[in-house]
């Protein structure tokens, strides 16, 4: 279907024409032949469709276009961002400080955490742990950083656990108490490039306007 389109492009007069083909003329044009489910000529039309949304969600909206008004698809050669590249030049200016963050965003969501910071703009977490000998909740705090936060959490509890901040190979601020425990990465450098691709796709988003390009990220991000 893309080799169809390409070649039609040549046959418009102008690049710029937002002229193509219809899911039906790659249908019937392309003598196309897909064995399906079900053997009829609609759901073979669907299937197409179905396929040329994919291959625009695939490539973020670059390169073909459709065009509502007349229900053809088609190659738009100027739209040729390469995200990939824009991201992957926006992860390699980026400090430890930011993969930190955006690598702590990462678990948030991942854990699906939805417990309120005990300090706004801190990752500082309410904590409770049950001591079953006794029956009872232990209070305590969760950090998503080191223990120079420690002072931020008040009142006092009973614990302290600390996810260190994983890029920088950043260690305990000040010698372990007695009421704290220390949480390290170990990672390897297929895991570091995915967080750092990851907070590349979200600087470029925080950057770009609303619309196409920011989705591109959005989606990228996601991926």
């Amino acid at each position: 279907m893309i080799y169809a389109l390409s070649v039609h492009r040549l046959t418009t007069g102008t690049l710029d024409a937002k002229l193509g083909l219809t899911a039906q003329n790659l249908k019937d044009d392309l003598c196309l032949y897909i064995p399906l489910p079900v053997m009829e000529e609609d759901f073979l039309l669907s299937t197409i469709t179905t396929v040329l949304r994919d291959i625009m969600n695939t490539v973020s909206g670059q390169f073909i276009e459709y065009n509502r008004d007349n229900g053809q698809y088609y190659l738009d050669l100027k739209k040729d961002i390469d995200y990939d590249k824009k991201i992957q030049e926006k992860a390699d200016f980026l400090g430890d400080d930011a993969l930190n963050r955006y690598f702590f965003d990462i678990v948030v969501s991942t854990l699906e955490w939805t417990t309120t910071q005990h300090v706004t703009g801190y990752h500082i977490y309410q904590y409770n742990l049950n001591w079953h000998d006794k029956n009872i909740f232990r209070r305590g705090y969760l950090f998503l950083g080191n223990s120079a936060d420690r002072p931020t959490a008040q009142p006092e509890e009973d614990f302290y656990v600390y996810v260190l901040p994983p890029f920088g190979h950043e260690r305990p601020a000040a010698q372990p108490l007695k009421d704290e425990v220390y949480f390290a990465l170990q990672y390897d450098t297929k895991f570091a490039q995915l967080v750092r691709l990851y907070s590349g796709a979200k600087e470029m988003e925080a950057i770009s306007a609303a619309g196409e390009t920011r989705t591109a990220y959005v989606q990228r991000g996601k991926g």
